[in-house]
């Protein structure tokens, strides 16, 4: 979460330490699967450290893919990206939301991980350089836009459309950038993910879809292909029915869309947050229902947000 309690950096640092071997790109059959592409264009798998910077790293990475389909494949600095979020904001904190990370995007982009490089430490006095801002700014007006498949709700998990959707996307060639409740405590079997009941997760942890493997014999009858921040597993398979019901939010992005998702509530084109631009969404209200998500904001700072906005979710 933007502020990870010590019981979910302590999971953090456990994981850490206990790396399996990655899954091989050769392994998965019978689906999408984006991974060759980012072997290709050089975009392997990279470590968050022990740093709450997960949702930092699922933007980037799609921002990079994004960027590559338009013909420049370049590692993008998700430390660059996480200064730009906390300018937007008013706010220095280490990780962030989905849409604030988007907010950052929007007024300065995102730079060359050459130009500033991820740290091992967070620094709240941080500034980036001349070049780095105008680096950041150029690749900010090639209009890439955030495409919101599931807004933030840490009480549902997908519905149907919003599954179909995610897969489509994955299949015309995006991946997906999704938080989830994710297990107290990791269970796998080898690179697979196990099931924890709604007791046993917590919220959460963000990463990139990157494939689907289709399997009609499996209980769950396949699984998705995830790349994790987290290296103990940066290559793993998470059955479809973990994210069917843990999924929090769902969001993609690219420079111009072969199709926007439809979001069932309402009918109409799910919102489309171009850089560069205002957004026209208007505002969430306050839920009237007592929060059952943790306040991970600091007690100094008055929120100006209302309780569970329905674009947003924790870092972990």
């Amino acid at each position: 979460m933007r502020f990870a309690s010590l019981a979910s950096r302590s999971l953090l640092a456990l994981s850490l330490a206990t790396p399996v071997a990655l899954l091989p790109i050769s392994a998965i059959l019978g689906g999408a699967d984006l991974r060759p592409s980012l072997a290709a264009w050089k975009l392997e798998p990279r470590s968050q450290g022990g740093r709450g910077t997960c949702s930092v790293f699922a933007i980037t990475q799609a921002i990079e893919w994004a960027n590559a389909k338009e013909g420049e494949a370049v590692r993008l600095s998700p430390e660059f990206l996480n200064w730009a979020s906390n300018d937007a904001i008013g706010h220095a904190a280490d990780g962030g939301f989905f849409s604030d990370l988007w907010k950052g995007f929007e007024k300065h982009g995102i730079c060359a991980e050459s130009a500033l490089p991820y740290g091992d430490r967070f620094d709240p006095a941080l500034v980036p350089s001349k070049d780095a801002i105008a680096g950041a700014a150029a690749l900010r007006d090639r209009g890439f836009a955030l495409h919101w498949i599931k807004p933030w709700d840490v009480n549902t998990g997908l519905t149907d459309s919003q599954f179909d959707a995610i897969k489509a996307t994955l299949d015309s060639g995006f991946p997906v950038c999704v938080g989830l409740r994710w297990p107290k405590a990791e269970r796998w079997e080898g690179s697979t993910l196990q099931w924890a009941d709604a007791s046993d997760v917590f919220d959460g942890h963000s990463v990139l879809f990157v494939g689907v493997r289709e399997d009609p014999s499996e209980p769950s009858k396949g699984s998705f292909l995830v790349r994790n921040s987290n290296l103990a597993h940066a290559d793993f398979e998470m059955p479809f029915a973990y994210a069917r019901a843990y999924a929090n939010d769902a969001a993609w992005i690219a420079r111009t869309a072969p199709a926007v998702p439809v979001d069932p509530k309402t009918t109409q084109p799910a919102t489309i947050q171009p850089a560069g631009t205002p957004s026209t969404k208007p505002n969430t209200k306050p839920s009237t229902k007592p929060s059952t998500k943790p306040n991970t904001k600091p007690s100094t700072k008055p929120s100006t947000k209302p309780t569970a906005p329905a674009d947003h979710r924790p870092n972990h």
